[in-house]
């Protein structure tokens, strides 16, 4: 026990001096664990004597132990100076174990403190394990991912030993530590098992009942005080988990159409701004399409709502096949829009085509669109969206699924609309 090498145990061994002498501390299974030799044992619940000697149940360190000494004054001053000596001991051990405590919560949040992601999160994680408890390796299994901070040739063969241990940790849900892997008996088929780390701690993530995953610790020594420590991270981790989640869900909703899973027409005008000033720089040309789904209203009123839904996800699928670089919004209700960055006239009217072209194909309903492509992007988002939305209400005019473009060559020579040129 590491409470016998400190100060504190220093100062009550001194005190307790001052009422006996022959003082021993065993375990409740007589093993030695500080003191004076060939001292007699015996296991007791309340103070006893014994052949010149007195025995008294003590937990130091939340560990119960046995007390043995030979009083130097009465039998009853002995036992209530040593009691209220290990008394202050363990109110003085426990304060200094809060302050440790507290010190390592802060240590680990100002370390995840930069940490904006879930992965990030887990790294930063296992480097402060690392450094801060001086261990061999440390793994990280979280929601079926695995993370482990040094990747070298023995890495398989931690993976063999985690997936068995991941499986005892995810059904008891608690701590568990084993002292030697090479000689536990469940890992015993695990070839070359003596490469790894002699010991290894398991330590289970769980928030409210739900399992999350569980983080391996492997060192050559388990110690009391390291277990702590890695319990307080484990307990932070799994916190600061949900708070990421949580966030980035808020972030990807605030950024998504959940029906659709297009980005929401709240960040079409701030991207459209942002690439005509880089596109005008650049002296390259700007495209955007607008269309919306022909009699959605009068099918959604015939099917119901949940087969309109249905019909918003299929044609999302669509979308997605669309050019990787192009960016689509959902613009309204039955309303979407795409822009197409560096994509002359000629290719933007093809693009068009193909999508209203598969909708059709892949669809109940089907689409009109309206395409404007602006030559030398010098004019506004606001302007390029009108011009866009005139074009859908040309095609919408002659007779639904059609594809009409209109095209500027310069805001000062007007707008073209390639159906009357």
């Amino acid at each position: 026990m590491q409470i016998f090498s400190t100060k504190e145990w220093e100062k009550t061994f001194e005190l307790a001096k001052n009422a006996a002498v022959n003082i021993a501390i065993y375990s409740k299974k007589g093993e030695h664990l500080f003191g004076e030799q060939n001292v007699p044992f015996k296991d007791v619940t309340a103070p006893d004597t014994d052949l010149g000697y007195i025995f008294m149940p003590v937990q130091i360190d939340a560990i119960n132990c046995v007390l043995v000494c030979k009083p130097i004054i009465s039998i009853d001053k002995t036992v209530k100076i040593i009691q209220k000596a290990i008394e202050l001991l363990n109110l003085t051990t426990e304060k200094k174990e809060q302050h440790e405590q507290l010190a390592i919560k802060c240590a680990y949040l100002q370390t995840i403190n930069p940490a904006k992601n879930v992965e990030r999160l887990v790294q930063a994680t296992m480097e402060f394990l690392v450094h801060k408890l001086k261990l061999a390796n440390c793994s990280i299994k979280l929601n079926g991912i695995n993370y482990r901070y040094f990747e070298t040739k023995t890495s398989h063969i931690y993976a063999e030993v985690e997936n068995i241990i991941h499986k005892q940790t995810s059904n008891s849900r608690v701590p568990s530590r084993i002292s030697s892997l090479q000689e536990d008996f469940m890992l015993k088929s695990i070839d070359r098992i003596e490469e790894l780390p002699k010991a290894m701690l398991s330590l289970p993530l769980v928030k409210e009942g739900k399992y999350l995953g569980t983080i391996f610790c492997y060192l050559e020594e388990i110690l009391n005080k390291k277990i702590n420590q890695a319990e307080i991270v484990a307990q932070e981790l799994t916190n600061n988990i949900n708070l990421l989640t949580e966030l980035q869900e808020a972030q990807t909703n605030a950024r998504t159409d959940s029906l659709t899973g297009l980005l929401n027409r709240s960040l079409l005008f701030p991207y459209l701004d942002e690439l005509i000033t880089t596109n005008s720089e650049k002296e390259t040309s700007t495209s955007l399409l607008i269309f919306d789904i022909d009699d959605f209203k009068k099918y959604n009123d015939t099917h119901g709502h949940l087969a309109g839904d249905e019909i918003l996800r299929k044609l999302a699928g669509q979308i997605k096949r669309l050019p990787k670089d192009s960016v689509t919004f959902r613009y309204g209700g039955e309303e979407f829009v795409t822009i197409l960055n560096s994509i002359d006239s000629n290719q933007t009217k093809e693009i068009a085509e193909e999508l209203r072209k598969n909708i059709e194909e892949n669809c109940d309903l089907t689409v009109s669109v309206g395409c404007i492509n602006c030559k030398n992007s010098s004019v506004s988002s606001k302007m390029l969206l009108e011009e866009a939305d005139k074009a859908l209400y040309r095609a919408k005019s002659l007779g639904k699924n059609k594809v009409v473009q209109f095209i500027i060559i310069d805001k000062s020579l007007g707008v073209v609309d390639t159906t009357q040129a």
